[in-house]
């Protein structure tokens, strides 16, 4: 019996003893997505300095969307509203939209409802109608069971359950006939979301048939009816014309707390001053991308060995032409329609720009200096407030160059400009002045179109004009004619004096197995992109031409060993810290020189936890006395996005965009650091900047516009504001991540044709602004390819522009890397210019071969890798050392440490009675 005791009881203690190895072993290898899922990724948000920011950050949310409204229609001064009653009518009024979801966005729900906002600005709202809606319950979510899922498959909150107001059930009669009189006013909410990993479907933009029924039943009961469009694209909303609606507000979403702008801006408290940074046009197949962009856009390569997978997309290969060339958004209509190719008036409802005020201005140009060949151009404009009431408006600078019939290509109109106003009361005025670069006005020759023999930037003799304008389409007044006798040639950068050439030849799709035809001006009748069938079931995909060689060669992985490369220096005890390259600029021989010691202190190991160990946190390197970094989501705000975590929820960015105030942008960035300091984040995974060029991407909620230059100076203010703060921004994504369809599925990343004065003049944009003014040290690499390289194993992109070109001095991450991803080579994207790998726990992390890290090339670009990485976390001023550890690390570790103590102690109990039973044994 003793003998059985022992044996059973040394079992079952082996067994526990075990199992807690592997559970160590386990949580070790786990712990960071479990505190990523259950802790606080670092993020200190429990403390005074954090609450002060968060009070501040939510009173300036406010602040956005009273300057980010638009004003889209106000009949007969239907707004502002006197304070009284007024019925809220739309599914929406109770769950509005407050941003977007995914990593960046995350929010669902607004602690700042439309009601409490009216209410607070003295509205008295009709309680039984807002009762209804909360009962009637609904929901967006795309589960195919939802009754109001029309697309057949599963999709991401793009549902619309609003009640049809023929539904006596919900919209009794009693209901209906005591709401008419409670108010003669009425306003009626629609909703539309989007988020990441998706596009939205083609019909969701449109007005369902129980809105439009809805919108009819008001106008026909109501004297006045207003419509707030909260929504995060430009809906299809010519209806609301048709059938005479009083006023549209268009909201974006506002952040979980910058609904309490809205009554103050129904009841005149704030005096709308938005602009839009999108065109709404009547249809949006009026758009050349629109079958050739986002879900429909994306084709299937038809000889791909797996084209017929039925619906596991995840190892096919897609692709997507940028067929419209440079003629996107308002480029497109204002061109289309100079050249006679469409009726404006009939196709587009409401131009890029596009804004009202409860006031009325007048502009007028009072000085023009600089020309073509100045350095920069100035534009002084008088403001003049010819209204009753104070308000802000803004300046708009646009560009007609000029065009030659079968050459370069050149929209009828730029934006190159612009300005926003201070308050400016009654009967006052306001000069702002509105500088214009002429490398703005100037094009970029991709295919030497001209005949010159010359490839890159050009200004071509001819005339230009200099316009102050409404918005894009309405001229004020032609500010400056300016009339070149020849050519300019820019052959060289204006800010970094690195020449200018060709890179992206081999991602212009001409060399495809049926090469891109891209829309021309010289023939848009000819050259228009042909429409095809758009699948009523969203999952079924298109397939297109067969693969060509560079597709092909793709999945080779490898990498060569360079000849003669000088064996770096690992492991020296130089002494010194990152901290001593503090108060030392990137351009200073002192800091060049302490940069390289410091390198040479680095160990392979080192380099490579450097380049590969980023889970929302730089690891810290105990040879350079760094101490680590955490870092965090996102456009929306500071977020542990796994957590559910985060700090305040701001507006969306292209809320952000409508205000053409830069100096909001500015100051949205201040809040963004301080928020960030007080939590110990040193950077954030924002801006995005991407480009809306249908309205369809899953993620413009996130970028500014479909204006590049606009995106640009909007993300220029948030990276210099924040880096003037010591937080460093990662602009992203870049680029051509212009959609969310398959931009990075699990085993490839879409293939991205586009040619170079496309990406040059419009797509990649933003970010060359962003680096030169805004002069951020972080980069994203987004997952998509451009041409065929993956974006993050692009020479030409990561090195050659963003680098030699342009001047960036800092590193680029990758968007987040996925263990199965092996496209996001670390060795290519080394050889490339990419430093460091966003990993998180459950996609696998990613890390060197052993023979690249015996590699003496590989080691010279982990090399120079870490010094980018190192000459970004210089400039943050946040260390992790005041950061308090994850409540789960608190909890998980004390209780690993008493279940340890426990099963030693019962193996020491077995062992000690065993011994006693032993010792009375033979006593006996």
């Amino acid at each position: 019996m003793k003998s059985k005791f022992f044996i059973v009881n040394t079992i079952i203690c082996a067994v526990l003893i075990a199992a807690f190895i592997a559970f160590n072993i386990v949580l070790a290898y786990s712990f960071d997505l479990l505190s990523m899922y259950f802790g606080n990724m670092g993020l200190d948000l429990d403390n005074p300095e954090t609450e002060a920011a968060q009070a501040e950050s939510k009173a300036f949310t406010e602040e956005i969307v009273k300057e980010g409204v638009v004003l889209l229609r106000n009949e007969n001064e239907a707004l502002p509203l006197k304070a009284g009653n007024i019925d809220l009518f739309g599914w929406s009024t109770v769950d509005p939209v407050v941003g977007g979801s995914g990593g960046s966005g995350g929010a669902s729900g607004a602690n700042v409802n439309i009601r409490t906002s009216l209410e607070n600005a003295g509205f008295k709202v009709n309680e039984d109608l807002y009762d209804m809606y909360v009962d009637y319950g609904g929901s967006r979510s795309g589960d195919p069971t939802n009754p109001n899922n029309i697309y057949g498959t599963y999709t991401p909150n793009f549902v619309i359950p609003e009640p049809s107001v023929s539904d006596t059930s919900v919209y009794t009669s009693e209901l209906l006939a005591e709401a008419k009189e409670f108010s003669d006013v009425a306003m009626v909410t629609f909703g539309r979301t989007s988020g990441e990993g998706f596009d939205l479907p083609h019909k969701y933009l449109e007005m369902t048939q129980e809105e439009k029924d809805l919108a009819k039943y008001l106008t026909d009961n109501y004297s006045k009816v207003i419509v707030l469009l909260n929504a995060n694209a430009p809906m299809e909303i010519g209806y609301l014309e048709d059938i005479g609606v009083d006023a549209i507000l268009f909201m974006p979403g506002p952040g979980k707390e910058g609904i309490s702008a809205l009554g103050k801006i129904l009841n005149g408290t704030y005096v709308p001053s938005g602009r839009l940074v999108d065109t709404f046009a009547y249809e949006h197949e009026s758009l050349p991308a629109y079958y050739y962009a986002n879900r429909p856009g994306s084709f299937v390569y038809e000889d791909y060995k797996d084209a017929a997978l039925g619906q596991n997309h995840y190892e096919r290969r897609y692709y997507v032409d940028y067929v419209e060339d440079i003629y996107v958004g308002y480029k497109w209509y204002e061109t289309a329609a100079a050249e006679g190719f469409l009726d404006y008036d009939e196709t587009v409802q409401y131009p890029f720009g596009h804004g009202l005020s409860y006031t009325t201005f007048t502009k007028e140009v009072t000085d023009v200096r600089g020309d073509l060949r100045s350095d920069e151009i100035e534009v002084d404009v008088k403001v003049t407030n010819t209204g009753d009431v104070a308000g802000k408006d803004v300046v708009q600078i646009y560009v007609t160059p000029p065009y030659t019939d079968g050459g370069i290509e050149k929209a009828y109109v730029d934006l190159v400009g612009f300005a926003k106003t201070g308050v400016i009361e009654p009967d006052g005025s306001a000069t702002v002045t509105v500088k214009v670069d002429p490398f703005e006005i100037a094009s970029y020759d991709w295919d030497d179109a001209n005949d010159d023999g010359e490839t890159g930037y050009i200004l071509e003799k001819g005339k230009y004009e200099l316009k102050l304008m409404e918005n894009s389409h309405d001229l004020i007044a032609v500010a400056e004619e300016y009339e070149l006798g020849s050519d300019i040639l820019i052959t060289e950068d204006p800010v970094t004096g690195a020449e200018i050439k060709n890179l992206f030849d081999d991602a212009s799709g001409q060399d495809e197995t049926e090469p891109v035809e891209y829309l021309s001006r010289a023939d848009f009748k000819g050259t228009y992109p042909e429409a095809h069938e758009v699948p009523d079931v969203i999952e079924t995909d298109l397939v297109g031409r067969k693969q060509s060689k560079a597709v092909t060669d793709s999945t080779d992985l490898g990498w060569e060993e360079e000849k003669n490369v000088e064996k770096i220096t690992t492991g020296a005890d130089n002494g010194l810290t990152i901290d001593d390259l503090d108060g030392l600029t990137y351009e200073d021989p002192e800091y060049k020189e302490r940069m390289q010691l410091l390198l040479d202190q680095l160990t392979i190991e080192d380099m490579e936890t450097m380049i590969c160990n980023n889970n929302y946190k730089f690891a810290p390197i105990e040879s350079i006395g760094f101490e680590g970094m955490t870092t965090g989501e996102g456009p929306q705000g500071l977020s542990a996005w796994m957590s559910g975590i985060s700090g305040v929820n701001f507006p969306v960015a292209m809320m952000v965009g409508q205000t053409w105030n830069t100096e909001i942008a500015a100051e949205e960035a201040r809040m963004f650091a301080r928020e960030a300091r007080a939590a110990g984040v040193g950077a954030y995974m924002a801006p995005a900047t991407n480009i809306h060029r249908t309205p369809y991407s899953g993620r413009n909620f996130e970028y500014y516009s479909e204006d590049g230059f606009l995106a640009g100076k909007m993300a220029a203010a948030v990276t210099y504001s924040a880096r003037e703060e010591g937080i460093i921004m990662y602009v992203k994504h870049f680029g051509l991540n212009d959609q969310d369809s398959y931009r990075g599925e699990r085993f490839t990343s879409i293939y991205t044709w586009c040619n170079e004065q496309a990406m040059r003049e419009i797509y990649l944009k933003p970010f060359e602004i962003a680096v030169k003014e805004g002069r951020t040290l972080g980069i994203m690499s987004s997952f998509n390819r451009i041409g065929a390289t993956w974006a993050g194993a692009s020479k030409a992109l990561l090195t050659d522009l963003l680098r030699t070109e342009w001047g960036f001095v800092g590193s680029v991450i990758t968007d987040m890397y996925d263990g199965n991803a092996d496209w996001m080579s670390e060795e290519q994207g080394l050889f490339a210019g990419q430093d460091t790998w966003l990993s998180v726990p459950f996609g696998g992390s990613p890390g060197l071969s052993d023979e690249a890290l015996a590699s003496p090339t590989i080691q010279k670009y982990m090399r120079i890798a870490c010094e980018h990485i190192i000459n970004t976390l210089a400039q943050a001023t946040v260390s992790p050392a005041d950061v308090p550890a994850d409540w789960f690390y608190h909890v998980a570790l004390p209780i690993d440490i008493v279940v340890g103590v426990l099963i030693l102690g019962y193996g020491v109990f077995i062992v000690v009675w065993t011994i006693r039973k032993n010792k009375k044994g033979k006593a006996q």
